[in-house]
């Protein structure tokens, strides 16, 4: 447990060093589960896988914060489906 909150603690430093004060969408691949827990204990801010990405949780956040492989991903998905 003690573990985690220091990565909380590094999630926090990360958001106000991107100046997200307010809610936000973290997105990046399913498979990172200390982003995911530690996102989950923030209040305002939620995690998402980007197959989880949908328009109602983009507009609910004030801020959007991607890793580069989620800004792939989600691009890849997106492109394929205005094919």
């Amino acid at each position: 447990r003690a573990h985690l909150g220091r990565v909380e603690d590094q999630v926090t430093k990360v958001l106000d060093a991107l100046k997200v004060s307010s809610s936000s969408l973290s997105v990046d691949l399913g498979d990172n589960d200390r982003l995911r827990l530690s996102v989950r204990n923030l209040r305002d801010h939620q995690y998402l896988p980007p197959e989880g990405v949908n328009l109602y949780d983009l507009l609910r956040h004030e801020h959007l914060v991607l890793t580069k492989t989620a800004a792939e991903a989600l691009i890849t998905r997106f492109a394929t489906k205005a094919q």
